[in-house]
């Protein structure tokens, strides 16, 4: 029995088959593929016991050299208080100061509208 398709063969045969033949040698080992993507990171896992302390350190001078020994009508062990100090004193920015764009690093206006603008005609030239 066989099949035609516009006088053509496509399906049948015109007798049985044969034996299989003895297999061909086997062929040598192919290339390795590319390497997959990295996986997910992993859980962090449960923090250990703390670590034995350490030895004490040696004993700090008896009376330090750095310092005042009065300061706005306070004597003795002076230490800083409110007010002592102003920011621009120690070199900090005044609590008034408000950052511009360009000084914290964040894209100002302008930028976001140029890279808005680029991505736009690259998508158009890329649909031609």
């Amino acid at each position: 029995m066989a099949i035609f398709v516009n006088g053509v063969k496509v399906a049948g045969f015109s007798g049985r088959q044969g034996p299989r033949g003895p297999a061909g040698e086997t062929g040598p080992q192919g290339e390795a593929g590319p390497a997959g993507p990295p996986g997910p990171q992993g859980e962090q896992g449960i923090q250990g016991p703390p670590g034995p302390q350490g030895e004490q350190g040696p004993p700090g001078p008896a009376e330090s050299s750095a310092g005042v020994s009065s300061f706005n009508g306070r004597d003795g062990a002076v230490t800083p208080q409110a007010g002592d100090y102003t920011a621009s004193m120690v070199g900090a920015r005044p609590d008034t100061w408000t950052p511009t764009a360009e000084e914290v690093g964040a894209a100002t206006l302008d930028d976001v509208t140029a890279a808005i603008q680029s991505a736009v005609l690259a998508s158009w030239e890329g649909s031609y």
